[in-house]
This record gives structure tokens, sequence and C-alpha cells, in this order.
């Protein structure tokens, strides 16, 4: 039945995330996580070849470029993360559309695409979908969608974990996304996710203290 092969199929992505995250833990970026750990008082396993490629106050973007050939033509494979926080209010701060809002400012501000004027946002056309679930003890939004960017022609899936931090003072997200377009993207979103479920909030790291930006 539909049902039983959704279920066969949740379990046989859930055991490829599953590996991917052994796999993260092993063969990692320890400065990168280190940098994160500092700034965000998370644990976060980004994959090799992840290098930095912007960082702010309260932002870090992570991404994660690769080549692949189709056709004997190699095609570039982009994948990043986006870790950033802003103050926490109250719960609303935690509703999809709170989330996505304070998501799309941010990637405006430091997220700039190819063309002058141009910056990464939500592509509404196809409504974003979330899931609320308890993730290191406390209320987390998990969030699929798709990205485009403004004023130019790219796009493609992401996927982002919103929550509390450890103090309650800020609402802290995780967010990555794909940029394939010659490719089918359900592998490499696959390995964003995989790095996003593994995201742990240790009672012992405290963030450092710094001003909104």
């Amino acid at each position: 039945t539909k049902n039983q092969f959704e279920r066969i199929a949740n379990i046989i992505d859930q055991t490829e995330k599953d590996r991917l995250k052994k796999r993260y833990e092993r063969f990692t970026e320890p400065e990168l996580n280190e940098l994160v750990a500092e700034k965000f008082g998370i644990e976060i396993n980004f994959p090799l070849e992840s290098e930095l490629a912007k960082e702010k106050n309260n932002f870090v973007w992570i991404k994660r470029e690769r080549s692949k050939f189709k056709g004997n033509v190699a095609h570039e494979i982009v994948q990043g993360f986006f870790v950033f926080r802003y103050p926490y209010r109250g719960e609303a701060d935690l509703a999809e559309a709170a989330v996505l809002a304070a998501r799309d400012s941010v990637l405006k501000a430091h997220v700039p695409g190819p063309e002058p004027g141009s910056y990464m946002t939500t592509e509404y056309r196809y409504p974003p979908s979330s899931r609320a679930v308890t993730k290191n003890d406390r209320y987390t939004l998990m969030t699929d969608g798709l990205w485009r960017t403004e004023h130019s022609f790219m796009g493609g899936p992401f996927t982002c974990m919103t929550t509390v931090s450890n103090d309650g003072n800020y609402v802290v997200s995780v967010s990555g996304f794909v940029f394939a377009p010659n490719f089918q993207k359900r592998e490499y979103i696959r390995e964003i996710q995989a790095v996003i479920d593994g995201v742990s909030f240790p009672k012992t790291d405290t963030p450092e203290e710094v001003s909104a930006n």
C-alpha cells in the first residue's frame, strides 16, 4: 500500500542520514565546527571540503563546492549552511511565518546573488512545509522548501532548523541549501539534512556575547 511504501522509504532515508552523520563525525572540518560552537553554542559537524564564506557577529555562511561530470562536462554542485541568531521575544517567533520572514531578512542582508541587487530568498509559489519536533529537549521547527534568487534565475531546495538558545535569549537557526541545476537534488539535500540532524546544544557551551547585527 501507499502507506507501507512511504514508511519503508522513510526508514531507508533515515538510515542513509544516520550513515552520513557518522561519516561527518569522523571526516569533518574542526576549525569550522569550533567557530560555530563559540559563536552560537551549538555542536555541528561540517563535511570535508566545507569552507567559510562569510562571518558576521550573528551570522556564519559555510559553503561546500564540488564538481561532477555529466555528459563529459563538469558541473558545479554548491551546498551551503547559514547559522544565525536574533533576539527571542516569545513563542510567536517560532511560528513558520515569523521564522521565514526572519530568514528572508537575514539572507537579503548577507547572501547576494550573481546580478547587482540580487539576493537569496524563499520561493513562496511552492509553499514551504514545517513540522514541530522536540530536539535537544526543546521545541524546534523544521522547515523544508525551495529558495530562489530575487532578480536572477538561481534556485533549489533548502531545509532549516529553528529553535531557542540554551539561555533562552536568542532564536537560533541552522539552514542549508543546494544548488545543482544539472542533477537530481535528493542526494545533496539529504547530506544537508544529515548535518542539521546532528546539531546539538551542549549545556556546557556558552556562546560569545555580541551585539545584534
